[in-house]
């Protein structure tokens, strides 16, 4: 169940990477400070932390989905055999569109 729930948070910190990436302006960030948010400009105002990470709101978001994946890897257990495959995919592609297409757009 573990791995369910890490697939769905790693998916909606994949929404923020590409939200942030590809719609910053019609996101619900845009009012926030874009020398953080906006990862078109915050590489120029974020230093690099120990030389190599930066952090920015884009890659917070990127260690999230990298380890909420680490977790689900972890917690894994079967449940439905080959079919957790088919119910992971489902999990991810849902929470991904709801948050990418639904929640983190302004309309």
């Amino acid at each position: 169940m573990l791995t369910f729930l890490s697939i769905s948070i790693a998916a909606i910190f994949n929404a923020i990477m590409d939200t942030l990436w590809t719609h910053y302006p019609i996101s619900v960030f845009k009012n926030l400070d874009s020398k953080w948010w906006n990862p078109n400009e915050s590489w120029i105002y974020v230093k690099n932390w120990l030389g190599w990470v930066r952090f920015d709101a884009w890659h917070i978001a990127k260690f999230g989905m990298i380890g909420n994946i680490a977790m689900a890897v972890y917690f894994y257990r079967p449940i439905f055999g080959i079919f957790d495959i088919i119910s992971i995919t489902l999990i991810w592609c849902i929470s991904f569109e709801l948050f990418y297409s639904l929640i983190l757009k302004k309309q």
